[in-house]
């Protein structure tokens, strides 16, 4: 929420309420903790209502992890939206800048090369749009449910061509945090997610509604 704001000497100073902790923290804290399906369902629930306020705004967030999302007065509250930009329904983001961990494919593939060759239905599926922001949430999801995104045993510039990568497929273990078994539902959810196509990623409103 934004409280007060004010111009000085052509910098824009803003006044917000205030976060008590981000759910990086919370996760980092779980880790020691065997799975919680309970805990898992609400906050992921939560998380994604508050993606369907930025998107029904009609707005990309662009840079979606769990340290983005804070707990006001026990309420969880998305922040951060440095590098968000407004969109309308049929208008992608072409390039964006975000954290490598939790960013889409088509995120970090840069279509605008001059150098490369991409045909108009390719150039359709790699451009940056609200699905991109799901990518994002399919990751943060899989940390709640395995204590870490989807590639972080890749380190500095190969995580960035595994995610770009088709050939790099993402594991998913029968058992999560604790050696606590995942429902088949939660890993197809993130599968949903995660679908490397983003025309084929499940909607924001899939989620929460179906």
């Amino acid at each position: 929420k934004l409280i007060d704001y004010e111009m000085l000497q052509g910098l824009l100073y803003l006044v917000m309420e205030c976060g008590d902790h981000d759910l990086s923290l919370i996760l980092s804290n779980r880790l020691s903790m065997p799975l919680d399906l309970d805990f898992v369902k609400y906050h992921f629930k939560e998380m994604c209502l508050c993606v369907k306020e930025v998107h029904d705004a009609g707005v990309i967030h662009s840079d979606l992890k769990p340290a983005n999302f804070v707990f006001v007065q026990g309420v969880l509250k998305i922040i951060d939206f440095g590098i968000a930009n407004a969109v309308t329904v049929n208008i992608y983001r072409e390039s964006q800048i975000g954290t490598p961990s939790y960013m889409a494919p088509e995120a970090l593939i840069r279509l605008q090369d001059s150098n490369a060759s991409f045909s108009d239905e390719e150039r359709n599926v790699w451009k940056v749009g609200k699905a991109s922001d799901i990518w994002s949430c399919g990751c943060i999801l899989y940390q709640m449910v395995y204590g870490k995104s989807p590639y972080a045993h890749f380190q500095g510039k190969d995580r960035l061509l595994a995610i770009m990568s088709n050939d790099v497929e993402i594991h998913y273990s029968a058992n999560g945090l604790g050696n606590v078994p995942v429902p088949r539902s939660v890993i197809e959810l993130i599968k949903l997610c995660l679908k490397r196509n983003a025309n084929k990623r499940i909607t924001i409103d899939e989620i929460l509604y179906e």
